[in-house]
């Protein structure tokens, strides 16, 4: 049963008088290599990142089938590139393009992530960084399956290839996988059904000619061909005092605000409304609402009638 409602090791010795750095002791194949983390993979020699980690990536705390995730590579990932001789250009600064893991997530776009150097730690370790500029965000989409993505799931992955040209030896090269996963839990709901609108403006006639007569509001749900709801819904706002059918007005107008009314019946504030039954045809069904003015008593005063009333409509 679908029930949807709307509304990122550097240790340090001291003596006097002198400060003993114990940097990482590079150990690796080859001349070269790279480690990506959330930045900052290199803080003033305070945080050095010797190992790639997944990538944190925050979600939408609920989705539904189409919901954009705009992913900027800038925000979440460094790499650090580490090389046993000064480093002298690297061949390749993009990777390949992202490889969807999650079943919730589909990606098609041709965008990859783009590198650029973005500090010099020294000559033989440079801070590479997404780019920011032009090819972002990487944009994703829910697939609209039902389910849950739980912190540290993995969403997609990227592969980052490049030759390093070292000073006075062979050039090297590197191959990273970088993961980047779930920072949050994100549900996943079965989009079955659209409002027409999530803010409506009703305009009345002047209350000399309008009277007490009532007026449409014109709001409206359509379901698609494979479902069947029950639609329930409540009007929430300031009402009059001794009155909860009459929502007052913030308006210069003084004396008079406005009434709802459901299938001709006033509504109170926070009465629960059954729309029925909503049959999938892809046509929209009206809720069956209209607004007419009502006296709040007092001397009446010309002015402007404003009212701001919240609609909740529960499906399920």
């Amino acid at each position: 049963m679908n029930h949807f409602k709307r509304l990122i090791k550097l240790a340090t010795r001291f003596s006097p008088g002198i400060v003993v750095l114990m940097l990482p002791v590079l150990a690796w194949a080859g001349n070269s290599r790279i480690s990506c983390t959330p930045p900052p993979v290199y803080d003033a020699g305070r945080n050095w990142a010797d190992a790639s980690v997944p990538i944190p990536v925050p979600l939408p705390s609920i989705m539904e089938q189409g919901t954009n995730v705009d992913v900027d590579p800038a925000q979440v990932v460094q790499c650090m590139l580490i090389a046993s001789a000064v480093i002298q250009s690297i061949g390749n600064h993009g990777t390949t393009m992202p490889n969807v893991i999650s079943p919730y997530l589909s990606y098609a776009d041709n965008k990859n992530i783009i590198f650029l150097m973005s500090k010099m730690v020294n000559t033989r370790v440079i801070i590479y960084s997404a780019s920011s500029s032009g090819n972002y965000p990487l944009s994703f989409s829910s697939t609209g399956q039902p389910g849950v993505i739980n912190v540290g799931d993995p969403l997609f992955s990227v592969v980052y290839h490049s030759s390093v040209a070292l000073a006075n030896t062979s050039d090297s090269g590197f191959d990273v996988v970088i993961t980047f996963v779930a920072a949050n839990r994100s549900v996943i709901v079965q989009r079955n059904c659209d409002f027409s609108s999530q803010n409506t403006s009703v305009n009345l006639p002047e209350y000399s000619v309008a009277g007490t007569s009532a007026f449409p509001v014109p709001l409206s749900l359509s379901c698609t061909a494979s479902t069947n709801v029950n639609v329930t819904m409540n009007l929430t706002g300031t009402t009059l005092s001794g009155d909860n059918t009459v929502f007052t007005s913030d308006g210069s107008a003084q004396g008079v605000g406005v009434r709802f009314y459901f299938n001709s019946q006033p509504v109170s504030a926070n009465q629960e409304l059954q729309v029925g039954n909503v049959n999938g045809s892809n046509v929209p069904t009206n809720l069956g609402l209209s607004v007419a003015y009502a006296r709040t008593g007092g001397h009446l005063t010309a002015g402007t009638v404003r009212s701001r009333v919240n609609l909740t409509l529960t499906y399920r």
